[in-house]
């Protein structure tokens, strides 16, 4: 489950990537795959909530956050259903806009 704090970084992630679902009626590994993608791609534009996000998650400081092997904070995060549940609820809400 993820926190507040770490729910308010999500946010403002959210809001710098100008992550968009292209397809809202995709399959789950389609939705995921193409957010992943754009985050990937947009990832430089809020590095410092990123570090902030991970730190959070991770219980260590946004330096040594900066330090964690990619795939290592990919794989956790994609298995965390709180993660997982604030993409999807986000992902919705923009799906009917």
């Amino acid at each position: 489950m993820i926190t507040v704090r770490q729910g308010m970084l999500l946010s403002a992630i959210v809001d710098k990537l100008e992550l968009t679902i292209p397809d809202p009626g995709a399959s789950q590994e389609k939705l995921g795959a193409d957010v992943f993608m754009q985050i990937l791609s947009r990832a430089h534009r809020a590095d410092e909530e990123i570090y902030a996000f991970i730190a959070e998650f991770k219980g260590c400081t946004p330096d040594e956050a900066q330090e964690l092997p990619l795939s290592e904070v990919v794989r956790e995060l994609m298995s965390d259903n709180g993660v997982l549940g604030f993409f999807s609820s986000a992902a919705k809400s923009q799906g009917q806009e």
